[in-house]
């Protein structure tokens, strides 16, 4: 998210003060206290995450003073490869052998999820800034996480309610086949509902998928006999793909009575 390095910040800083208030024993007094940064390096958050949460987390400790009771805080961090096993034996080697004390971010809410299994049975506390599903702090939720950012019942309910208000009242929905998409169209669907809307139909589509762009025919309505014309090559098939995808970006949902909001 783009302003998750800034939000990371000041809640490092929030943290740094918590823990001045309640730090640990004088024999741990020489010991570091050591934050753990997971987060995406490499892939496809890494532009809005990755190194600058590392580098906002640092400047965070910087403006604490550095140390915490006579303790220096570290920063460390590691690349989670937005795969929640990979993110999870970090985190647990961090925990169990590597004198880690708090885990931060875990952008990707896949990964988020897998993490904050993890700080919920060793007890740490990990603060989320990144990962937006509900069920970080529903079903999931574990006493020791504090999600900072945003979650998808707020953004959904927050989009949901205004649309339908303005006349958006059917929905189709293309979405992100992981657990922030299935979240956002499970509460965004609630939403829409609830205002007096409908939905009628989704598609979920894989990052392998691509764009997802021409996932956009199945939300408009059109005629069998126009899908596949008797005598059509493969040609004139891909043709009228093509253009019903074109449509689809321009006009024709709206047409059809169907809005779109941005995909989950």
């Amino acid at each position: 998210m783009r302003y998750s390095t800034h939000r990371l910040a000041s809640f490092t800083a929030a943290l740094l003060l918590s823990l001045a208030v309640h730090a640990g024993t004088p024999a741990r007094a020489a010991e570091p206290l050591r934050i753990g940064i997971i987060t995406d390096m490499s892939g496809q958050y890494s532009d809005g995450n990755g190194a600058g949460s590392v580098a906002a987390a640092r400047l965070a400790v910087a403006d604490f003073g550095g140390s915490v009771l006579g303790r220096p805080i570290e920063v460390v961090y590691a690349d989670h490869q937005n795969k929640p096993d990979v993110a999870a034996g970090i985190v647990r080697q961090w925990l169990d052998t590597g004198g880690v004390d708090v885990v931060a971010e875990g952008v990707n809410s896949t990964v988020a999820l897998a993490v904050q299994g993890v700080t919920r049975e060793r007890g740490r506390i990990f603060l989320i800034s990144g990962a937006g599903t509900s069920d970080l702090t529903g079903k999931e939720c574990s006493p020791t996480s504090v999600q900072w950012t945003y979650d998808t019942y707020a953004s959904a309910n927050a989009t949901a309610k205004t649309l339908v208000g303005m006349g958006g009242k059917t929905w189709f929905f293309l979405t992100a086949d992981y657990a922030f998409g299935q979240a956002l169209q499970r509460d965004a669907t609630a939403a829409v509902l609830a205002a007096g809307g409908t939905v009628v139909g989704s598609v979920m589509i894989s990052e392998r998928q691509g764009s997802g762009f021409g996932y956009g025919l199945t939300a408009i309505p059109v005629r069998p006999a126009a899908q596949n014309p008797p005598g059509s090559t493969p040609q004139d098939v891909e043709a009228v793909r093509l253009g019903r995808i074109a449509a689809f970006l321009h006009d024709d949902l709206a047409d059809a009575g169907v809005g779109r909001a941005g995909a989950a």
